[in-house]
């Protein structure tokens, strides 16, 4: 492999389509589909091999593993309701199989009236849920938030949730590709056949973690974890990001056009896009247009 000193990275996204709309991968770690370098000395190299080729430079050296990024970050759009579905927590994921997720959604857009499920309504005990699997019943047990842009939300692993129509999202999550299906609001696929459901498995994951497990509302847009950060800048001039050796930082630009520059490398403009800058790489961004700001997903 040739020898590179770091740079901004630009991924080319893995598209996924679905029933209720399209999901953009825009970083991952995940084995299935690692994310591919489409610019600079790396062009057309997966992300594990990047890992390999720069190490703590790379993700930093908050990353448990200088080889694999510990995320996902995705850009979805809904156009109709996802399923209603959880993800195991750790004691879960060992429990009942798959791999834990936590996920952080940031909203971009959403349609008037837009909403998302997420929790169990206050006094819901694992017998109702037990009792509604399978049916429509079970949507009327989960609470339906109102949404607007700028909101963020903080869905531990075990909250049951979906998202609702009509949102464009910017998620950050585990890497971890394992969902559990409770409803799916009776769609059909190409094939005439609805989705699989994984009610079993659903259920043993909330006798695990319990059915009380919440998410948390973040309406200043920011949000941390143990897994990662979110963060927003309202570009009315320029901003710095320099680097600290602790961890990446992925800036999806939303609302306008943002040029992001590093030493020695040459500008990339980014509209409704992301640029991926290690952990070692300082970088500037400057607004090209109003409204423009930026997302940041960090470790």
């Amino acid at each position: 492999m040739q020898t590179a000193s770091p740079y901004p990275l630009v991924f080319e996204p893995f598209v996924r389509s679905a029933p209720w709309g399209e999901e953009r991968w825009l970083a991952s770690g995940l084995p299935e589909h690692p994310s591919v370098v489409a610019n600079g000395a790396f062009a057309g190299l997966p992300l594990p091999d990047v890992c390999r080729a720069l190490g703590p430079a790379l993700l930093g050296s908050r990353a448990a593993d200088a080889g694999t990024l510990p995320l996902i970050v995705k850009d979805i759009t809904a156009d109709e309701a996802l399923s209603l579905q959880l993800h195991p927590d750790a004691r879960a994921a060992e429990a009942v199989g798959g791999e834990a997720k936590t996920e952080a959604w940031h909203v971009l857009s959403a349609a008037p009236g837009a909403s998302i499920f997420a929790g169990w309504k206050d006094g819901v005990g694992i017998d109702d849920v037990r009792a509604a699997l399978g049916g429509a019943a079970i949507a009327e047990l989960v609470e339906r938030l109102p949404v607007s842009a700028k909101d963020t939300f903080l869905l531990p692993g075990g909250v049951v949730h979906a998202l609702g129509g009509g949102l464009r999202v910017l998620e950050a999550q585990q890497c971890s590709d394992t969902t559990y299906r409770l409803y799916d609001w009776g769609r059909k696929g190409p094939d005439g056949k609805c989705r699989e459901l994984h009610l079993e498995k659903a259920l043993r994951c909330m006798e695990v973690s319990g059915v009380d497990v919440r998410p948390v509302r973040c309406q200043d847009g920011n949000v941390s974890c143990g897994y990662f950060t979110i963060g927003t800048t309202q570009l009315s001039a320029a901003a710095d990001f320099p680097a600290d050796g602790l961890s990446f930082r992925m800036l999806f630009a939303t609302g306008g056009k943002v040029a992001v520059a590093s030493d020695g490398f040459p500008e990339t403009v980014l509209e409704e896009s992301a640029v991926f800058l290690p952990a070692s790489v300082s970088a500037s961004a400057r607004p090209l247009s109003g409204g423009a700001r930026l997302v940041t997903v960090s470790m």
